[in-house]
């Protein structure tokens, strides 16, 4: 992470505030919207604990940014076998790690593959699409912050 005070670390502050406001306001009045609000708060909490067990290993960080693109083709995909889970939720991670320097590129991103591989194989990640840099090659490009999607507000 940057600091302490990281892009990461605000976006979660962020979407504390936002799912405590969400919480307060589906208590109040409970409608048909509120099952799907459940099911996309389910959604963040689970993208959230994925970004945190990326995290924690290749800690140190110097970055992380995880977007949350899904589009609803896991749907189509399990009605004709394509998809384990017509659930399954579809991420984009832009990972910057000191630990990634001397690494090739399929050996870093068979140490993300192999934190997500169980969430991976029940079906409640569909699909991975990550960069992972050390922050020299970072900077050489630089320094996106999100791999061309809105950053996932954790």
């Amino acid at each position: 992470m940057q600091g302490s005070g990281g892009v990461y670390r605000e976006m979660q502050q962020e979407y504390s505030a936002y799912a405590a406001q969400q919480d307060s306001t589906r208590d109040a009045a409970p409608t048909a919207d509120s099952n799907e609000s459940d099911r996309q708060a389910s959604a963040n909490d689970a993208v959230s604990t994925w970004a945190r067990e990326v995290e924690l290993a290749v800690a140190p960080v110097h970055y992380l940014c995880v977007s949350d693109v899904t589009d609803g083709h896991p749907a189509d995909g399990a009605r004709d076998g394509r998809a384990l889970s017509a659930g399954g939720r579809e991420l984009k991670v832009l990972i910057v790690a000191s630990r990634f320097g001397g690494m090739r590129q399929r050996e870093r991103q068979q140490i993300v593959n192999a934190v997500l591989s169980e969430h991976i194989a029940s079906g409640a990640l569909h699909s991975v699409q990550m960069r992972c840099w050390a922050p020299e090659e970072w900077e050489e490009k630089g320094s996106p912050v999100n791999l061309g999607h809105p950053v996932y507000r954790v």
